[in-house]
């Protein structure tokens, strides 16, 4: 789990569901992702792309950096209600994006 100012983990929180994220070239999928306010959820991140990418969310503080081919796990809690701008981007360039809505 990586630092994040708007999303952090309560000590004892359950994660509620799993979610798949694929970073590949120019795109991520899934588009979306909808989390409830304050609920837990663990994101999965696969780079199946052909270069290093970075996953994204800037209002949260969320930028994790994946090399060919790796797997990282992250979970969230968003603690605020709103709807964030994810971005997927090979390293040092952005292309594919996306959004996020809490509610």
């Amino acid at each position: 789990m990586y630092g994040f100012p708007q999303t952090q983990r309560k000590a004892g929180a359950q994660v509620s569901r799993e979610i798949e994220v694929e970073l590949d070239d120019y795109y991520f999928q899934p588009k979306s992702i909808s989390i409830l306010l304050g609920e837990t959820v663990r994101l999965v991140l696969k780079n199946e792309g052909r270069s290093t990418y970075t996953f994204t969310i800037d209002e949260l503080g969320i930028d994790v950096r994946l090399a060919l081919g790796e797997t990282k796990t992250i979970e969230i809690t968003p603690n605020k209600v709103g709807s964030y701008n994810l971005k997927a981007s090979p390293f040092r360039a952005e292309r594919g994006q996306g959004r996020d809505s809490s509610s």
